[in-house]
C-alpha cells in the first residue's frame, strides 16, 4: 500500500520494488493528501525458496 501523509498532491506515478518480485506494474498518480492505493503483485513459493522446516 501507498499512502499520501503530506499534504500536497503526489504527481505519480509511483513504483514498488521488492527482492523476491522481477516485476511489481507502476501505479499511475495522482494521489491526494491522505489517500491510499494498493498495490498487488504475485510470488510463487517453491520448494528451494522456503525457509520453513518441516
Amino acid at each position: 500500500m501507498i499512502t499520501n501523509s503530506g499534504n500536497v498532491v503526489l504527481a505519480g506515478p509511483f513504483t514498488v520494488t521488492d527482492d523476491k518480485i522481477a516485476t511489481i506494474a507502476p501505479v499511475d498518480g495522482p494521489l491526494a493528501p491522505g489517500a491510499s492505493v494498493t498495490v498487488t503483485a504475485t510470488y510463487t513459493i517453491t520448494q528451494g525458496g522456503s525457509e520453513w522446516a518441516a
